[in-house]
């Protein structure tokens, strides 16, 4: 299950479009051939001003990024202050993602498509990281995870 929290107005998306997108996201992942088995992911939907504040603090960059991943088994990090304490998964979660739709938007429009399909791809991509991809790590982790994220991509935007 994803737990969904809308905590910025400033980029105008309708929300329950946004759940039905991230939704299929989740569901395309657990029925793809990669067979992905997924517990419940906390999501955040955040501006610009919380995305400098958390990569600042934990990838010690000080700008904004589109998306970023708290593994649930990571190092105890506290989000207490982006946390919306609404949500309450009374499961273990995997871990939780921050979106900025500031740079969602961005992209979107860069790429000539929707925020709703970016933040779709950034999901996925995001996910991808809470269950151990990471391109960061070299040339073939890259080529694995966006061939990954491609894939699942391809199924996600199929009519």
């Amino acid at each position: 299950m994803i737990y969904i929290s809308f905590d910025y107005t400033g980029v105008e998306i309708d929300q329950d479009t946004m759940k039905i997108a991230i939704n299929k996201a989740f569901d395309v992942m657990q029925k793809s051939d990669y067979n992905f088995s997924l517990s419940d992911i906390d999501l955040y939907f955040i501006g610009d001003t919380e995305m400098i504040q958390l990569n600042t603090s934990w990838r010690g960059k000080e700008s904004s990024t589109d998306i970023l991943s708290f593994p649930a088994e990571g190092e105890g990090i506290s989000l207490d202050s982006f946390v919306d304490p609404e949500i309450d998964t009374q499961e273990p979660s995997m871990g939780e993602l921050f979106i900025s739709l500031d740079v969602a938007q961005k992209q979107a429009d860069q790429w000539g498509h929707d925020i709703y399909n970016e933040c779709q791809l950034l999901f996925v991509h995001g996910v991808l990281h809470l269950l151990g991809y990471d391109h960061e790590l070299g040339e073939k982790e890259e080529q694995e995870m966006f061939d990954t994220q491609n894939k699942i991509m391809e199924i996600i935007e199929k009519p």
